[in-house]
């Protein structure tokens, strides 16, 4: 039986909400797993060590090859790639889009990123994005045409908007499978956690 020390170890650097719908039992061990744009692969190590089997893929060739030489075990399962160019035949039943979307270039290529994520899940299968919104503020940021705002933070992001997203929803079949949850950062962002399913 491992102790508190031990588990934290496993865990170390998983997203809080992710961990949180594994608790919820969500994410669980029966599921095939993609991390769409892993980056460094905080998430994707600490679900391998908890034995889940996961998948994932991130742009930065130095990112790949970094996480190929910590997982050697893996290394077929971590690929170099985008959302948009992302090709395999295997449908998820979980992906994780975490910190990813809001790096968007405008509404156009959301909608295309957001309709690639789900021609890869499975049906019944969910999707777990956290990226930045404009959901928690009194007063709206500063937006362009195609939806990139300059945060107070001196970021560039793309938000996302209640309105397409209810449209995309209804576009793919997707239901939410809890509410959709917002942390206003000191007025200088907002960052939203949605969990879809699809139909």
């Amino acid at each position: 039986m491992m102790d508190n020390t031990q588990t934290l170890d496993l865990i170390q650097g998983i997203d809080l909400y992710l961990l949180d719908q594994i608790l919820k039992g969500n994410l669980n061990y029966k599921l095939q797993v993609l991390d769409a744009g892993c980056g460094s692969g905080r998430n994707l190590i600490a679900l391998d060590n908890l034995g889940f089997d996961v998948t994932g893929f991130d742009p930065n060739p130095d990112i790949i090859d970094s996480l190929r030489l910590q997982l050697p075990h893996m290394a077929k399962k971590i690929m170099h790639s985008d959302i948009e160019s992302f090709s395999i035949t295997t449908q998820y039943d979980y992906i994780i889009v975490n910190a990813v979307l809001h790096f968007a270039k405008s509404h156009a290529h959301f909608k295309l990123l957001f309709s690639k994520l789900v021609e890869l899940l499975a049906p019944k299968g969910q999707i777990f994005i956290r990226m930045t919104s404009n959901f928690a503020i009194k007063k709206p940021f500063n937006t362009n045409s195609g939806g990139i705002a300059y945060l107070p933070d001196e970021s560039f992001r793309y938000l996302l908007e209640q309105d397409r997203l209810e449209k995309l929803m209804k576009n793919h079949g997707l239901d939410l499978v809890e509410p959709i949850k917002t942390v206003n950062v000191a007025n200088e962002r907002c960052m939203t956690t949605l969990i879809l399913q699809k139909r």
